[in-house]
């Protein structure tokens, strides 16, 4: 009573009484604010859990600091967890989908495009028509197909990058059949996704009969114990029989046909659940293939489980923007997963950049005038609408391939998406929608070369060359579908791929025996690299680049040996030498020793020395593997390396007494030639050689240099006697490929010409997109032919013996490839000239004995002559042929 009259509140709380002093001078106040009715709206109601303490004496206690003991209340649906996880459910998309084709990456990009606003997260794909088998990364997904009949068949997955991490194998079976193994969060639970493509009813009993064999066995050999099977199985059901409760549910109807029945006896020998029949949907909703007449509709595509009771739903998905005559199902699969709690924060995000202010401000300055004599709620309205569309013509789409598709297509699709939605379509929608269709593929082709075309003339125009543009361009990282383990056996399993590659490496850098460590004494400090440096540095790796003026040396010195030796009669045998990973299996205390040998100062080399210390790398495929210590070899692409490779061979050659041996020249005896790791030793006999290579292959070995037998070959103008290193042969050739060049006793000039044209053409052709196109400059065309394919034409021409017939050649290469960039020149200026002719009405007439006139061979070398004047203001010049009106000019 006594608090009721001080108007202090008092309440009993869990397991004490809580006295709440007034602090409110005017009670009466406080009174009025207070609602008079206990069931009022705007009184919120909460349930609370309690935990109530032990051994906790019921006593009055003030609310606040003092209070020690305060009751501890979660909400209902919150419960205590440890390390602050609780529990979630998830939800897994596993659908299944017949493409009918996604051989081109236009047709990827419009599959993209149209699962842009459907959530998937594994998506099985029948009919891909791709040719072999391949795991491409494209950066918000992966694709993975396998193909074996050009053009037809072919099945795939496509995997969120979510799941990525998650992917332990694909198993290609064959073209209808591919497996997916993934080990699903959180519980890394093995779970195998079967997508088949089945032949349809009309296919022969032995190809259906072969399909499910195959298909059995592949269940048996390849699957974990949680499974899935869909795919376009070709096959109705028809309604539920006798005893089939436990494959089928309540919700299928029509006949049973053959492809049915063998579908039935794969659900009963698997205990596969069909989950289409599990869930009750309309008529209209369970189709999935439609006749093209329209008349038809079955449904022919299925999923199938033996973990029914984990899916929550399975529907059809009859509202994509694709080119198929089948529809998506999709099932729904429940995980729990254990989410960590987060604090709230707000997000906060700032698409804000120039482009989307200075679009803003353009679209104002015509705003403004159109709203002025509307009322302020229309003002309002229509600039909330200036600025969501503003912000959405303004936001990068992620989907893979909008970079590049313009407006005119995207209209399209929208056109085509609301055909789509027609209930009822008519044999004239449908015509619409195929017309539609084609268009579509053609606009993103032409919209796709285009954006690639763009942006590789930027590139020869700014560099000269494609190699950067290719990069830019490119669109996916292809994985590794498979590796070879020691027992070779073909390993599928990702982790067993990283694992493998990780054993390798780590073998190969590993170093076999302990070699004393070099003692560096020397603490001088390395002075400051100053700018003159850096800059010549980097003007000769623009200049030098291998084999360089020396390797064109060698090239010309060993051709001299063999044509001398041919006018001479000179016997003499050469042997062209070849490390096992030469630049791997460096040791680097070898490397040390060679250059304080050779006069290098130390305080350079203990700072190579603390470069290479401790010095680790990873196997980086789809995900990095264990660290690998490098132990030995040199690093690979670093301007450095090949000098500290030559210093060791160096070493190596200071320890061999070659002084008496090889062929003397001049009184001097040439004993190799040595260019980084590509060794020629010369001899003018064969025992003499064989002593030459014994001792090279002891001392390469103590500094970690292997001779690698099957690539090291031997040539000679005699007899071809046996020559052996560690008691294996080497093989005697007719021609090997030194430096780049045919090095051969027999007319080696024509046999290089005949390859350096294959590697032209062969360039030509990998810029086919550039040198081939219609809409390309001809002075970008021009640029490109000098930088990327001229040189290979024309590489080591200095130590060619030329005569007439190989000119002719090399002049025909040129000739042919500079006519196929000017083609369309010609037949663009042709038309021309036939046009300009029919305006003037002008007609040409031959004039007496002059090379059999010929009204049309006078309108060729007019028509020469018009093109020689356009192209010099091109600035390319072509000189005019002898005897014209015989010359053969190409349309």
């Amino acid at each position: 009573m006594e608090n009721r009259i001080n108007y202090n509140r008092t309440n009993s709380s869990y397991d004490k009484l809580v006295v709440k002093k007034n602090t409110d001078n005017n009670p009466e106040k406080r009174k009025r604010e207070e609602s008079g009715s206990p069931n009022s709206s705007n009184q919120k109601k909460t349930t609370t859990t309690t935990i109530k303490r032990q051994s906790t004496p019921i006593r009055p206690v003030t609310v606040g600091e003092e209070d020690y003991y305060p009751p501890i209340t979660l909400p209902q649906y919150q419960t205590p967890t440890p390390n602050k996880y609780r529990q979630m459910e998830d939800i897994i998309h596993i659908s299944t989908y017949n493409t009918l084709s996604l051989r081109t990456n236009e047709s990827l990009t419009e599959l993209m495009l149209a699962l842009e606003n459907i959530n998937w997260s594994i998506l099985g794909l029948s009919e891909v028509r791709r040719l072999g088998e391949s795991i491409e990364d494209y950066g918000d997904f992966i694709l993975y197909y396998k193909g074996e009949t050009p053009g037809l068949y072919g099945t795939g997955f496509l995997i969120k990058n979510e799941l990525k991490p998650y992917i332990d194998e694909f198993i290609g079976v064959s073209e209808r059949i591919v497996i997916l193994n993934i080990k699903l969060p959180p519980k890394n639970e093995k779970w195998s996704i079967v997508q088949v493509y089945s032949p349809t009813e009309q296919s022969s009993k032995t190809e259906i009969d072969s399909f499910y064999s195959m298909l059995i066995d592949a269940i048996n050999n390849h699957t974990h114990n949680n499974l899935i099977v869909m795919g376009d199985f070709n096959a109705r059901t028809g309604t539920r029989g006798d005893g089939e409760q436990m494959i089928l549910g309540p919700y299928c109807s029509g006949k049973r046909t053959r492809n049915g029945e063998k579908l039935v006896q794969l659900a009963f020998e698997n205990n596969l659940k069909i989950l289409n029949s599990l869930y009750r949907k309309r008529e209209n909703n369970r189709w999935t293939w439609i006749s093209p007449d329209g008349h038809h509709k079955n449904e022919i595509d299925f999923i199938l489980t033996n973990k029914s009771k984990d899916f929550q739903d399975c529907r059809v998905i009859n509202k994509i923007n694709f080119n198929s005559n089948h529809r998506m199902v999709r099932a729904k699969l429940k995980l729990c997963t254990l989410k960590k709690i987060r604090p709230f924060k707000v997000k906060q995000t700032d698409n804000t950049t120039l482009e989307n202010v200075e679009s803003l401000k353009e679209k104002l300055e015509h705003f403004i005038d159109k709203i002025k004599d509307c009322d302020v709620q229309t003002k309002y309205n229509k600039f909330q609408e200036l600025l969501y569309t503003n912000k959405k013509d303004n936001q990068e789409s992620k989907t893979y391939g909008t970079k590049w598709i313009t407006k005119e297509t995207e209209e399209l699709i929208k056109s085509r998406a609301e055909l789509l939605s027609d209930p009822e379509k008519s044999k004239t929608i449908r015509k619409e929608i195929a017309n539609i269709s084609n268009k579509i593929k053609t606009h993103m082709r032409k919209d796709r070369q285009r954006y690639r075309l763009d942006q590789l003339e930027k590139c020869i125009q700014r560099t000269g060359g494609t190699k950067k543009a290719a990069k830019q361009l490119l669109e996916k990282q292809d994985w590794i579908p498979n590796l070879i383990n020691k027992n070779h056996k073909c390993e599928k399993r990702r982790p067993e791929i990283l694992s493998i590659a990780t054993k390798f490496f780590k073998e190969l850098y590993s170093r076999e025996t302990h070699v004393q460590a070099t003692m560096l004494t020397d603490e001088s400090e390395v002075p400051d690299i100053i700018h003159d440096e850096i800059e010549k540095a980097v003007k000769t790796q623009k200049t030098d680049k291998a084999p360089g003026s020396d390797g064109i040396n060698h090239i010309h010195v060993i051709k001299q040996l063999f044509e001398k030796g041919k006018e001479y009669n000179i016997t003499f045998y050469c042997c062209f030498v070849d490390y096992s990973k030469a630049f791997d299996t460096l040791d680097h205390q070898k490397i040390w020793q060679a250059l304080k040998k050779q006069g290098i100062e130390t305080k350079y080399i203990r700072l190579l020395k603390n470069i290479y210390d401790n010095s680790k790398a990873k196997i980086k495929l789809e995900k990095e593997g264990e660290d690998i210590k490098i132990e030995r070899g040199v690093r690979q692409g670093d301007p450095l390396s090949p000098k500290l490779f030559t210093a060791v061979l160096e070493e190596v050659f200071r320890q061999l007494d070659w002084e008496k041996c090889g062929l003397t020249i001049n009184g001097e005896n040439l004993s190799h030639l040595r260019f980084a790791d590509d060794l020629i030793i010369l001899s003018p006999s064969s025992k003499e050689l064989q002593v030459m290579l014994n001792d090279l292959a002891k001392e390469s070995l103590k500094v970690g240099l292997a001779m690698n037998t099957l690539k090291t070959k031997a040539m000679t103008n005699s007899k071809q006697e046996p020559i052996m290193i560690n008691d294996e042969p080497i093989e005697y050739v007719n021609e090997y490929i030194y430096l780049g060049q045919i090095i051969s006793p027999t007319d080696p000039t024509t046999k290089e010409i005949d390859r350096r044209i294959g590697n032209a053409w062969k360039q030509f052709w990998s810029l086919k997109e550039i040198m081939k196109s219609k809409e390309t400059n001809i002075k970008i065309k021009q640029k490109l032919f000098d930088i990327s394919i001229l040189p290979i034409l024309t590489y080591g021409c200095q130590t060619w013996a030329l005569n007439k017939a190989h000119i002719k050649k090399l002049e025909t290469c040129q000739n042919s490839m500079g006519r196929n960039p000017l083609r369309q020149c010609y037949a663009a200026l042709h038309r021309l000239l036939i046009v300009t002719l029919r305006f003037s009405a002008i007609v040409i007439e031959p004039e007496e004995n002059t090379c059999n006139a010929d009204p049309l061979r006078e309108c060729y070398a007019a028509l020469h002559r018009l093109l020689i004047v356009t192209l010099r203001f091109s600035a390319i010049v072509i000189e005019p042929e002898e005897n014209t009106c015989n010359a053969v000019y190409p349309i």
